[in-house]
């Protein structure tokens, strides 16, 4: 029986719902406990390491015929998160009515293209532990797959590009800063690095990264093209009319599927302006009030960052 299955097996069927940690069922507590076995086995595997959580795939079984999940289990709060006091009951509302908005907006426009949105399924929790539990996305989200891109430009022997394409985010990073691939990057990037303006390579030098693999290349982009951009740009513009904001549209939350498709992930940061009743001048530059330090905190405007990511579609230098 496959992980998926053992669960569904404990009658512990996933659904939308939000519990208070202190009625949690029983249903909920043993499902944690199965986990937390697995997690002890290594009958699971790491598949995304945020800021402030882990994601990990529960179902790994090939030949199964039921869907793979994940969970994400948070391991940190961010800053953002302290501020704007956000939980993971908060990210599985605003996840589900993403991805709401989205299965209506394919079903009215049936010939645009948009972003997959993994399924929300459940919020398991008890008094200690709470874990949110989704469809999954396979594939890399954008930052890990133009590493990826940029190391295969370079390598044509086939077992050096097998393992390139086997390697994990920390692996890439660390093949692309040794002798044989630094100075392959972007002069800009290759002087910070060796002037200690920067330490290390991350998801801000995204796009210079990007720039530097299209113009190696011919043709359209092959880190981000222009249908790729313009499915994320539909999704974000049916997410605003339903009144929703990603606010953390970044490279390692866009996923880029086997087939070529893109999938949106990560609702942590979001919000719901109808239901929120949030003005749209503080979206993205959100008050905390005067019991804190920093009395504003800044969050990624989406608008801006589509804009990042339409540099690199195009190909624009």
């Amino acid at each position: 029986m496959t992980i998926s299955g053992e669960l569904r097996g404990m009658g512990n069927r996933p659904h939308i719902e939000r519990r208070d940690a202190k009625a949690a069922s029983d249903a909920d507590k043993a499902a944690i406990d199965r986990i937390e076995t697995m997690f002890q086995e290594n009958r699971s595997v790491t598949v995304g390491s945020g800021r402030s959580a882990d994601v990990t795939l529960l179902d790994i079984c090939e030949d199964s015929t039921l869907k793979p999940w994940v969970i994400k289990k948070e391991v940190r709060r961010t800053p953002e998160q302290k501020l704007l006091d956000t939980t993971l009951d908060d990210e599985l509302r605003y996840h589900d009515a993403a991805y709401r908005a989205i299965e209506n907006a394919i079903a009215e426009n049936p010939g645009k293209q948009f972003a997959r949105i993994p399924k929300p399924l459940s919020l398991l929790k008890d008094e200690t532990r709470q874990w949110l539990l989704m469809d999954y996305l396979p594939g890399d989200n954008l930052f890990v797959h133009t590493l990826r891109a940029h190391l295969l430009n370079f390598e044509t022997e086939e077992t050096a590009r097998e393992r390139i394409a086997s390697m994990s985010r920390d692996e890439l990073l660390e093949e692309l800063m040794s002798e044989t691939f630094i100075n392959t990057l972007p002069a800009r990037l290759v002087q910070e690095l060796s002037d200690g303006t920067i330490d290390e390579l991350g998801e801000q030098h995204w796009r210079m990264i990007a720039l530097g693999v299209n113009r190696s290349s011919k043709g359209p982009s092959v880190v981000f093209n222009a249908l790729q951009h313009e499915a994320l740009a539909n999704t974000i513009d049916a997410l605003h009319k339903a009144g929703i904001h990603h606010r953390d549209l970044h490279p390692g939350n866009v996923q880029i599927l086997p087939d070529g498709s893109v999938g949106l992930l990560d609702f942590g940061l979001s919000t719901i302006t109808e239901k929120d009743g949030t003005k749209d001048k503080g979206l993205y530059t959100v008050d905390v009030g005067h019991e804190f330090d920093d009395k504003k905190v800044s969050l990624l405007a989406d608008d801006e960052c589509l804009k990042g990511f339409w540099d690199v579609a195009r190909k624009i230098a």
